[in-house]
């Protein structure tokens, strides 16, 4: 048993606010008609917060009850410890679906702490979908209210957060019980769905053997055409066009542009363009960039394209010795970096481009070998 102080305000007829004291004996002959209201951080979901992508709204969801037998509240206060904003920046949060406006939340950078207050606005919008509320105001035995901390990130990033979600009450600056606690963590793993598209393939003209050269064109683009969400960077582009033996690749055009020197290369029948020392924006707007700034052009923001047009040249060759060859392009294979620096490789398939030529046959050492170029004899 203990005695108690009690300090309390009232409105008196005069229009003051007087505070008085009144000393109460032996509290614990009072505890069967003492109502005490008992708050707790029941769940956060999803416990861990993965954020797939940057400039979009990522929402964790913080349920708290109210337990106290018989006990009752008209408010509350609720506190997330942990949240650098410079890394994941807060775009709403709401109560119960009420969203509470910037002005009535506080954010502490010292302590990386947001502070608001559930009112009873707040806890009259509960209704028999979130808990057992009767839609008064008050926060009765066993109703609830649902926190919605929503998060975005603006760029990329590497830290996670752990955040400390709290809720608690009381009065005259006095905290009244324990201030109940659950932890829950944001973090950014980037997966913006950049995959490699190869469309708009298509032969430009045929190839004949000793004739004209054979030039095909094709587009390469990320599937996510956000800029940034979008991005690959440190391009270095690879296409099999069979380039052996009598079969020669032209340097070919990127975005209708002459590459720069040392970007094009041959290795083993594949075209290679290099683009990670290139310091020329050969091709302008819309197209190849140095989006990181280190004046570097090997970058393709989300949204841009490169667009190749391939020459291949079929020679005559030494006819005695010239030995059947055919080839089948069908994709291009694109490695660099994307969802915030993550190393890649993928291939873009589309429908294959064929073509063959050779001696098909030979009747004496007078006869004209027949050549074929895929179409016809």
């Amino acid at each position: 048993n203990f005695d108690a102080m009690v300090t309390f305000t009232y409105d008196d007829d005069n229009g003051t606010s007087p505070t008085c004291n009144e000393g109460i004996e032996e509290v614990g002959a009072y505890n069967s008609g003492i109502r005490v209201p008992v708050l707790n951080v029941r769940s956060v979901t999803p416990s861990d917060l993965n954020i797939p992508l940057a400039n979009n709204s990522y929402c964790q969801r913080i349920r708290v009850s109210q337990d106290g037998i018989q006990a009752f509240l008209d408010g509350a206060q609720f506190a997330a410890v942990g949240i650098d904003t410079s890394l994941y920046q807060i775009s709403s949060i709401d109560v119960n679906d009420v969203i509470i406006p910037e002005s009535d939340w506080s954010y502490n950078s010292a302590t990386q702490t947001v502070n608001f207050s559930i009112t009873a606005d707040h806890i009259g919008n509960g209704s028999n979908s979130y808990n057992n509320a009767d839609g008064d105001d008050l926060w009765e035995s066993d109703e609830q209210v649902y926190v919605d901390f929503c998060y975005e990130v603006k760029g990329c990033i590497d830290d996670a957060n752990f955040i400390m979600y709290q809720v608690f009450y009381g009065c005259n600056g006095q905290i009244c019980g324990d201030i109940s606690e659950m932890q829950g963590a944001v973090n950014f793993q980037p997966n913006f769905g950049a995959n490699v598209q190869a469309v708009d393939v298509q032969v430009i003209q045929e190839a004949a053997v000793c004739g004209q050269d054979m030039i095909y064109e094709g587009t390469i683009r990320s599937a996510n055409t956000d800029p940034l969400n979008g991005l690959w960077q440190d391009l270095i582009l690879k296409y099999n066009v069979c380039a052996v033996g009598n079969i020669m690749a032209l340097e070919p055009l990127v975005n209708g542009s002459a590459l720069p020197p040392g970007v094009f290369s041959v290795d083993n029948g594949v075209i290679v363009l290099d683009f990670t020392n290139n310091t020329v924006d050969f091709d302008g707007p819309g197209g190849i960039t140095s989006e990181d700034g280190d004046g570097i052009f090997d970058d393709l923001p989300g949204g841009n394209e490169i667009t190749l047009r391939t020459t291949l040249n079929i020679d005559c060759g030494d006819v005695p010795t010239c030995a059947a060859t055919g080839c089948s392009i069908s994709s291009y294979e694109v490695n660099g970096k994307r969802n915030c620096g993550q190393d890649f490789q993928q291939f873009g398939s589309f429908t294959p481009i064929t073509f063959n030529y050779g001696m098909i046959s030979s009747e004496s050492n007078d006869s004209i070998p027949r050549y074929s170029n895929g179409t016809g004899g």
